[in-house]
């Protein structure tokens, strides 16, 4: 844009440093330790989840349902999060796998959540796909309070976030899940945060969000474009940006799974734990 060429500091390893170290890890004595950590964890989560209707009958057609919580909700959140010395996310998180219990009957079972996986500092500025997305099972019983169920919910990701070397595909293959068509393996709802910084390189994959945010490269206006696909690769997928002010993002629904009247409610129910 300004016609100068970059002066960017020279990197202290490449791409290739990070896959011979990450082949190093996963073997021996560090992954067995792994794996068997995640067999702990995970448990039998094997069962799929009951929206009401036939799994058999889903073609995998999706919607977006947009989602916002307004200043008082957002600092409800951030509020619980410092009393529970947590982040907004685990509180976000903990009253979306509420939602889904509530909808679904489930008390014990995976969401999908995306990990950085850059877990040295010499990958902080190094490019590359490193997103890893993980199961973190976090047993709801109905007789938990609030307090209770965002403090195990911080504790179970804490427990993922030191194993999240272990690339998802890994991970599979080691547990061998019953695969079958019409639900994925380890879990069938996800969670997706993302902060501020993090806006303008995602919108446009798919996540039909409504955000109005614009970037200007000296003089250059990028604008993102939001891109709905008609498909929902999960029963439900909630996603969230940090916007500062309060948080916005919205639900991927599997159309025949749950249709629109759920995923409404999905949303109220949500909505309704962080109030």
């Amino acid at each position: 844009v300004e016609q100068r060429d970059p002066a960017l500091p020279q990197l202290s390893i490449d791409y290739g440093d990070f896959a011979l170290w990450q082949g190093g890890v996963l073997r021996g004595d560090t992954f067995a330790a792994m794996i068997a950590a995640w067999k702990d964890h995970l448990g039998d989560t094997s069962g799929e989840l009951q929206w009401g209707r036939p799994r058999a009958a889903t073609t995998g057609e999706g919607r977006h349902l947009p989602v916002r919580l307004d200043e008082a909700a957002t600092s409800a959140v951030r509020a619980c999060a410092r009393a529970a010395q947590t982040t907004p996310q685990v509180v976000l998180f903990a009253a979306w796998r509420a939602a889904v219990a509530a909808l679904t009957g489930a008390r014990d079972f995976a969401v999908g959540c995306n990990f950085a996986a850059r877990t040295r500092p010499e990958l902080d500025d190094l490019a590359g796909y490193f997103v890893n997305t993980l199961p973190v099972r976090t047993p709801v019983r109905e007789t938990d309070s609030w307090r209770d169920v965002v403090a195990a919910e911080s504790r179970s990701h804490a427990a993922v976030s030191a194993w999240q070397r272990l690339p998802f595909i890994r991970l599979v293959g080691e547990l061998r899940p019953r695969r079958q068509s019409r639900a994925n393996p380890l879990f069938q709802v996800a969670f997706n945060f993302l902060h501020p910084a993090q806006v303008p390189p995602v919108l446009g994959l798919g996540f039909n969000a409504g955000i109005p945010v614009e970037q200007d490269f000296a003089g250059l206006l990028l604008s993102p474009l939001d891109v709905d696909y008609g498909v929902s690769r999960f029963d439900a997928m909630l996603v969230l940006w940090d916007l500062g002010t309060h948080f916005q993002g919205c639900i991927e629904y599997d159309l025949d799974l749950l249709g629109e009247p759920l995923a409404g409610l999905a949303r109220d129910r949500f909505s309704a734990a962080v109030a």
